[in-house]
């Protein structure tokens, strides 16, 4: 409770901290030197150095998420509960994972092959740049990997049909429809999920992704060492 408050809990029953009395106990509340981000913070162990400068920032985020999810579920795997809530997080992180996978792939892709695009990557549609990833890929390394692709495609087209625009596992309902201005529960069409199994589809995935872009990386770095070489201001020997 607030001694400094006129009202009291009981006389005002409408008062947030009121809520102390039927919880049983102090509810920790936003206080005046609270500050979400702190400088020169001695607890190392918690304390996040951002934007590494020995990391690709594309990498970084990509990583991340996926590595979020995967501990959500060991932890979930270990016995913890909270599974029919911590569900959603994890679907959504393991989404935004293969988003930035596969939009990373098609901008290293646009690099190594020389274009540039008027397309920012700024939509959600998984479903859409992978179509684009994929084909970027086959013309990259003709012949390579095709029914693995195919498994990739089936799997992202199957994530879709769900969540469609990374909308479904971070809200309970749909925007409003423009005409009705009415709301529709999301994910209608799925009751059940197993997270564990969803952890080891998505490592497979992750590890066609992984290659595909250490294969790229191989190429650009030729590809740079090439330029280099051959660069008209080179001093000649």
């Amino acid at each position: 409770m607030h001694d400094n408050e006129d009202n009291t809990a009981e006389g005002n029953p409408h008062r947030l901290d009121s809520l102390e009395s039927l919880l049983g106990g102090p509810l920790p509340w936003p206080k005046a030197e609270d500050r979400l981000v702190t400088r020169g913070d001695p607890d190392w162990h918690n304390s996040v150095m951002l934007h590494p400068r020995w990391s690709e920032p594309w990498s970084v985020y990509t990583d991340g998420y996926r590595e979020a999810a995967d501990i959500i579920v060991a932890r979930i795997n270990e016995g913890h509960r909270q599974q029919d809530s911590l569900v959603y997080p994890v679907m959504f992180l393991y989404r935004q994972y293969l988003e930035l996978a596969i939009k990373n792939l098609i901008r290293k892709s646009w690099k190594l092959l020389g274009r540039d695009s008027t397309d920012d990557l700024g939509l959600h549609d998984i479903k859409k740049y992978w179509g684009m990833c994929r084909a970027l890929l086959e013309e990259i390394s003709p012949g390579e990997s095709t029914a693995e692709l195919g498994h990739v495609e089936r799997l992202v087209d199957e994530f879709c049909q769900h969540d469609p625009n990374s909308f479904a596992f971070r809200y309970p309902e749909s925007k409003p429809d423009g005409k009705t201005g009415v709301s529709q529960p999301t994910l209608q069409n799925l009751d059940q999920i197993n997270l564990r199994n969803v952890h080891d589809v998505i490592a497979n995935v992750a590890g066609l992704l992984s290659g595909a872009d250490m294969q790229i990386d191989s190429y650009l770095d030729t590809q740079a060492d090439m330029e280099a070489e051959y660069r008209p201001d080179r001093e000649s020997w």
